[in-house]
């Protein structure tokens, strides 16, 4: 087993979020436009990998999907669903589930490649698809591992305001 030699602060950095919110009918997505400075796609030249971890409170009778999209470009150029990427749903209950955290891992590698005729994929996000009306509260955070210049903390959001280690 090997140890990371730098601080997990260095290593790993918050590089987006959809705070967590009530969901009516619909999908959250993280990056979330109003929450992640404007970015709609995270570009992971700047990563090797990034972590998805999905949360849930107190959630009444209601299921979820969570899923990874890549995009061609930070705009979501050919957005698709990225191929093995996908939960199974997620039923959540006041006796079952909730308050529970979900975690999808994707590479660098794991993004379609160019071909001759379609460019490569370079940019991700994750959705939390309701299949209910009013759901929640529920929220996703992404931290970027790996980075392409070191320290990956240098990649934090301006919202995260303090680093104590």
């Amino acid at each position: 087993m090997s140890m990371i030699s730098e601080k997990l602060s260095e290593y790993l950095a918050v590089v987006a979020v959809a705070p967590p919110i009530v969901l009516v009918d619909t999908e959250l997505y993280c990056p979330d436009a109003g929450a992640g400075a404007g970015l709609i796609y995270i570009d992971m030249s700047k990563w090797e990998q990034v972590i998805f971890i999905f949360q849930s409170g107190n959630v009444n009778n209601k299921t979820f999907d969570f899923r990874v999209y890549e995009a061609r470009d930070a705009a979501g150029t050919g957005v698709q669903l990225l191929s093995g990427y996908a939960m199974t749903q997620w039923a959540l209950h006041a006796t079952a589930n909730d308050n529970d955290q979900a975690v999808i891992c994707v590479r660098r590698e794991a993004l379609t490649k160019a071909t001759a005729t379609v460019a490569a994929f370079t940019h991700i996000k994750a959705g939390m698809l309701s299949q209910a009306a009013q759901d929640g509260p529920v929220g996703i955070i992404a931290l970027g591992a790996n980075a392409s210049h070191e320290p990956s903390s240098g990649g934090d959001l301006a919202t995260v305001r303090q680093i104590v280690d």
